[in-house]
């Protein structure tokens, strides 16, 4: 689908007629669909409701839109304000995360979708641009406009990538720089069929977990297991909609406004996709989830590797 059509559709309506949409939208008609869609989606519904909020508050302050800027999956920082700088377990951060440290074992992927991640300073520097490309087009005395601008922000159309090749770029930085915060060695099986991804779940973790609660109430510990791995689930499951789907978007605005830049204001606000190095941006997603999610010494790295050899060979046995 093509996101950036939609929503300029959507905006080209009148306001009485956005405002009768709304309505239907939080009416009991679409309840049995809003159902489905967060049991398919939880990260899809997110995304809708938030667009709805949008709206709304559009429709009651009495203003103008000017602009909509849309980003995608957020990913670490690639130099500000540090290489690998993220403060949060959300969306390809969390998955990556819970695989390398070992206790994300299965989970329902295919990794031939073409995934979209966007790193947070690029992010930022987008958002800024957008904020002078619309300023600076308002303040054109011979400019015409009927509608405020669409700028989605996403890496797919210039460099896309695949959940595939990313991983492989992952695994490869794992076995140099394992985590010494590994609870088992790094294996995890992707699978696109929701009832064998189920039973691996209960193989693989809730089985496990259950043993390791067990072994940890006898001992007069808090079990705790259990409920890692069900929050780990439930966060796994709200971007079901993009490990399994893959979405189709024109960020047309936002590469004219790319071409509009000043060469010095290109490396001030760098958010370009021409030519992004992945396995390069994935090595700088790794170190900075071992840094700043896992809270690990980067200098560890002998020992976390006499560590990452132990649990290989558990593993085989």
């Amino acid at each position: 689908m093509s996101n950036a059509k939609e929503t300029s559709s959507f905006l080209d309506m009148s306001k009485s007629k956005v405002g009768k949409l709304l309505k239907i939208i939080n009416s009991s008609k679409v309840k049995k669909t809003q159902d489905r869609l967060e049991y398919t989606g939880t990260q899809l519904m997110y995304s809708i409701k938030y667009v709805r909020t949008q709206f709304m508050l559009f429709l009651k302050s009495g203003t103008q839109l000017e602009c909509v800027h849309i980003n995608n999956i957020f990913g670490c920082s690639v130099a500000e304000p540090e290489p690998g700088w993220t403060d949060n377990t959300n969306g390809a951060t969390g998955l990556i995360a819970s695989k390398i440290a070992g206790v994300l074992r299965t989970i329902q992927l295919d990794t031939s979708k073409i995934t979209d991640i966007i790193p947070i300073d690029y992010t930022a520097n987008a958002l800024i641009c957008t904020m002078w490309d619309t300023v600076k087009r308002y303040q054109d005395p011979n400019a015409f406009y009927e509608e405020p601008k669409i700028y989605n922000y996403v890496s797919s159309c210039e460099s896309a990538v695949t959940w595939n090749m990313m991983l492989i770029y992952v695994n490869e930085v794992i076995k140099y720089y394992p985590p010494l915060t590994s609870m088992w060695y790094n294996f995890c099986i992707f699978s696109t069929n929701f009832w064998i991804v189920m039973i691996l779940k209960l193989l693989l973790h809730r089985i496990p977990a259950a043993l390791v609660d067990l072994s940890l109430f006898i001992c007069g510990k808090k079990p705790r297991m259990l409920k890692m791995y069900e929050k780990l689930e439930l966060s796994i499951d709200m971007v079901k909609v993009f490990t399994m789907r893959e979405w189709k978007f024109d960020n047309i605005n936002t590469r004219k406004m790319w071409s509009s830049l000043r060469p010095e204001d290109r490396k001030t606000f760098y958010y370009s996709f021409e030519g992004f190095d992945w396995n390069s941006y994935m090595n700088i997603y790794f170190h900075g989830i071992r840094k700043h999610i896992l809270k690990e010494d980067l200098n560890n790295i002998e020992t976390a590797l006499a560590k990452h050899k132990k649990l290989f060979w558990y593993h085989h046995l």
